[in-house]
Formats: C-alpha cells, structure tokens, sequence
C-alpha cells in the first residue's frame, strides 16, 4: 500500500513558503501482524523546489484490532530506521 500526503508549509508570520510532501509505502506481513516499508519526507520552497529531504525504513507491530460495523481497523506501533516512533491506522 502506497500514501502520498502533501501539506502547505508556513512560517511564524503565517506566511506560505512551500510544500512537505511525505511519502509512504507498507506490505503488511501474511499473518497482519507487523509491516515493513519505507518513508520520505520532502519539504519545497514556493517554486517546488526540495530544499531537505529524509528517508527512513520503516517496521510496525499491531497491538489492536477495533471494529466499527463492518471495518476492522489495525491498529499498529512502528519505528523508523532513524529512531523515530510513531503510530498508525489501517483499515480493511
């Protein structure tokens, strides 16, 4: 599964000075236990312009399952290969 988010940047004064654009691929393991995949980060000025870029490895663990009707959603703790920590949703 691939996720592509883009979101205006601004700085103190509310001023617009470009784009984060993060990118995201996961393959869910057979059993829907853990996933694996990569992450990126890139954030341009006004011209589109990539002025940084990150890229990190990226693995998860589920520690739930909710139901809402229908939609299962798992829920999952994951880590980057930078240390970073994060949480995330998937829904089936």
């Amino acid at each position: 599964m691939s996720i592509l988010s883009d979101r205006a940047r601004v700085d103190a004064n509310g001023v617009w000075i470009g784009y984060r654009i993060l990118r995201q691929t996961v393959t869910l393991a057979p059993d829907g236990k853990s996933f694996t995949g990569t992450w990126s980060n890139d954030r341009t000025d006004i011209n589109g312009n990539i002025v940084s870029h990150i890229d990190a490895d990226i693995v998860g663990t589920r520690v739930e399952v909710v139901k809402f009707g229908a939609v299962r959603v798992l829920r999952f703790m994951g880590q980057s290969s930078r240390r970073c920590r994060f949480g995330c949703l998937l829904f089936e």
